[in-house]
């Protein structure tokens, strides 16, 4: 999870702070009570502006592809009758759920329309894109957070599992960020540089760190790895016990902690994908667990759908049933 911005302060207003006390008070009556019940609206938004990509990583439902639901970006049309219903209500906007952001070119317009609401913004990217014209209509279009993915600080290493990525051109495109903010006497964006542990970079830890600083970004995330299958698991995984969220258990590997029958997520944040299906969360790849589609009825129809509420009390009843959760560290301890 990115850093807490002060800044984001800066977006409670009034409206928006009633909604959240809201949403909150009825996601802690559900856990009291062991029902769902839900106030509000959503807090957060993962909006998808695409789901295609331009690398191949393994273990990604994009990158593999493996993601079932259709390919495309998301409509500007859409995406206004989104932030017209939501934007009194919402504080964050996250520009990302599957695919890559920037390939949707309407995305710095689209951020700047959420901060013309006063709407806190941040976007995750591979780090591709960032070419002069990208870095300035980021910088222009006002966006408070971008996450920068960088798995190894040699080539070799990187590109083991950001396949078909450039080393060297993610480097430069952030090197080109961080100098424009400088140039330009901005402290937005904020630049968080995002290192998922795996076998091949375990060890390059130091490294990332220590590159982060020489590029001036604002802070190093480290991230242990998500698998969804077990195939390729043993070259992914690192092999220190304490880099990995799992654990081996009759041949497979689960999670090292227990899951609680509890998840605000999908009380506070709702996910868009390009199309207009509102997915149960961010572990909702494939929107199998939607709560329904977008189609001009009020949202709070879709959030509150029956399917949205057998869900969330799923979740309540037995939250490790659900394939989804029992990958997800929502409420479990992370690596720091």
């Amino acid at each position: 999870m990115y850093p807490v911005d002060i800044r984001q302060l800066k977006t409670f207003t009034l409206p928006r702070m009633i909604n959240a006390a809201k949403v909150y008070s009825s996601y802690l009556y559900s856990r009291l009570i062991r029902k769902a019940v839900v106030v509000g609206y959503p807090v957060v938004l993962s909006i998808e502006p695409t789901s295609y990509c331009n690398l191949k990583c393994p273990q990604c439902p994009t990158g593999m592809g493996t993601l079932k639901r259709d390919t495309g970006y998301m409509d500007f049309e859409l995406y206004n009758s989104i932030l017209n219903e939501l934007a009194e209500y919402t504080t964050t906007i996250m520009f990302y759920f599957q695919g890559e952001p920037f390939l949707n070119k309407q995305l710095p317009e689209m951020i700047d329309k959420a901060k013309r609401r006063n709407i806190y913004t941040i976007t995750s990217t591979n780090g591709h894109f960032l070419e002069d014209k990208n870095v300035d209509s980021i910088i222009g279009s006002g966006l408070d957070a971008i996450i920068v993915s960088l798995d190894g600080i040699t080539p070799e290493t990187y590109s083991s599992y950001r396949i078909n990525g450039d080393l060297e051109k993610v480097v430069e495109g952030i090197k080109r960020l961080a100098g424009e903010k400088k140039r330009v006497s901005k402290k937005y964006p904020r630049i968080y540089l995002q290192f998922l542990i795996l076998k091949g970079n375990e060890d390059q830890i130091p490294g990332i760190k220590k590159l982060g600083r020489e590029l001036g970004v604002d802070k190093v995330m480290i991230k242990t790895a998500q698998i969804y299958s077990d195939t390729e698991s043993q070259d992914l995984l690192p092999d220190r016990p304490d880099y990995s969220r799992y654990r081996e258990v009759d041949g497979e590997h689960v999670l090292k902690y227990e899951i609680p029958d509890r998840c605000k997520r999908i009380w506070t944040t709702a996910v868009i994908t390009w199309d207009g299906i509102v997915a149960s969360c961010c572990f909702d790849k494939d929107a199998d667990h939607s709560f329904g589609i977008w189609d001009g009825r009020p949202f709070l129809d879709i959030w509150k759908s029956e399917k949205a509420m057998k869900f969330r009390q799923q979740i309540l009843n037995n939250r490790k049933a659900v394939e989804i959760c029992r990958n997800c560290t929502e409420g479990l301890k992370e690596f720091k």
